[in-house]
């Protein structure tokens, strides 16, 4: 109510102020026709074609707001853009007003439960209570778009001003269309919500069917307010959010790929997850069988996109030990090819000696002898990389070390008879 009635202040002495600013010229000049483009909203000199000047009247009665505002959205909305009212302007007022209008009618009849009910019964009073505001909101929304011919969500403008992310995210999209897409998806988001919220998210057949319903719904207006390319750019990015931050989320230290290869990355993942969709309708992840198959096909399309070089940096920075390297090169201000180089020693230190463990036509003399030289080696190489830094590595970092000479103890004690 406050920001109404702020608007409409401010309308008011706008108009009173231009009306003052430009009645002493009106005065002095000459009187002239009025043209279709004049600002309605000022005092008007109206002359009629062929007639005397005495004919001319001019009108400089103070605007009366009650002429203005009516109970009839449409009318008033009229009335509104009829004194050049900027449309923000109009658009801030009447939501405004639409929104005071909907939340006198949720408390008009709240559904409030005693608190000596059980657990269930509290359960259905909030269904029934959430599925009432959710009616309330569908009328709400219907009739500002009615009224103001587009989707419109004051609290849309809020998260558009306040959310720097959401603006980010939506960046590449003219402010009126990343408003108007904000206030569609979360009018479709809290339709779903409810559905599944009344299923206690247990969902059969008919709940899938209007998410299904809801779902369609959604996309078919989005294609109405987006051009084809910016549809697939929003859905490429919606991708990217979820995809990418799944689980610990995809890291990209060290690899070398440009935006256009990322995207079609990003494209790919589409094609085994699409998150956005899958959330939305409340599909149930796959089994582990099935999402270890996807896994692997879909790291084999990613390496005949990537080429062996980019794909084996891509696994490279999936990798947790890689993660720590270097997390601990930047702690101590090294530049990052190092974490590389200590990877790089570290990945052949235990591929040789997984090659040692496995070679039985050696002895476990000659095996442990070989550990421990190829440990030796391995220290060398990472004080040559990291130089005064290399102890704190090897103190904190270096466990790895250890268990090159110690793998294979174990089996060399078992060969014994």
């Amino acid at each position: 109510m406050k920001l109404r009635w702020f608007l409409i202040l401010s309308l008011l002495l706008n108009l009173t102020l231009s009306a003052l600013w430009i009645l002493p010229r009106r005065e002095a000049s000459t009187p002239k026709a009025a043209t279709a483009t004049g600002d309605l909203s000022m005092p008007v000199t109206i002359v009629v074609t062929n007639a005397p000047p005495a004919s001319a009247v001019t009108s400089n009665a103070p605007m009366d707001w009650t002429v203005i505002e009516s109970e009839d959205y449409h009318r008033y909305v009229a009335n509104l853009r009829a004194v050049g009212c900027p449309e923000h302007t109009v658009r801030d007022i009447i939501v405004a007003d639409i929104d005071n209008l909907y939340l006198s009618k949720k408390r008009a009849s709240p559904l409030a439960t005693p608190i000596w009910q059980n657990r269930d019964r509290r359960r259905i009073d909030s269904v029934a209570r959430k599925a009432k505001e959710s009616v309330l909101e569908t009328e709400k929304r219907a009739l500002v778009r009615e009224v103001l011919g587009y989707e419109w969500e004051n609290r849309a403008d809020e998260l558009w001003e306040g959310d720097f992310g959401l603006a980010k995210f939506l960046g590449f999209l003219p402010d009126a269309k990343s408003l108007q897409l904000i206030a569609m998806v979360e009018r479709y988001t809290d339709q779903a919500k409810n559905i599944k919220e009344t299923a206690n998210n247990i969902l059969i057949a008919e709940d899938r069917v209007q998410l299904r319903r809801l779902y369609d719904g959604l996309a078919n207006e989005v294609s109405q307010l987006l051009t084809p390319a910016e549809r697939e750019e929003l859905e490429l990015r919606t991708q990217a959010m979820n995809f990418l931050s799944e689980g610990d989320g995809i890291r990209w230290e060290g690899v070398a790929v440009n935006a256009a290869l990322l995207k079609e990355f990003v494209r790919l993942s589409k094609r085994y997850w699409n998150i956005w969709e899958d959330n939305f309708l409340g599909i149930r992840p796959p089994s582990a069988t099935e999402q270890t198959r996807r896994r692997a096909e879909f790291e084999s399309q990613v390496q005949k996109l990537f080429g062996p070089v980019h794909y084996a940096e891509y696994r490279r920075a999936q990798d947790p030990e890689f993660r720590e390297t270097s997390a601990f090169i930047e702690e101590q201000g090294l530049p990052f090819s190092s974490a590389i180089s200590i990877y790089a020693i570290r990945h052949a230190a235990e591929e040789q000696a997984g090659k040692l463990k496995a070679d039985e036509s050696i002895s476990a003399e000659e095996r442990t002898a070989a550990l421990t030289a190829l440990k030796s080696s391995s220290v060398g190489k990472i004080s040559g990389a990291l130089g005064q830094t290399s102890q704190e590595y090897l103190d904190y970092r270096g466990q790895w070390l250890e268990k090159l000479a110690a793998s294979l103890e174990p089996r060399s004690q078992n060969q014994e008879p």
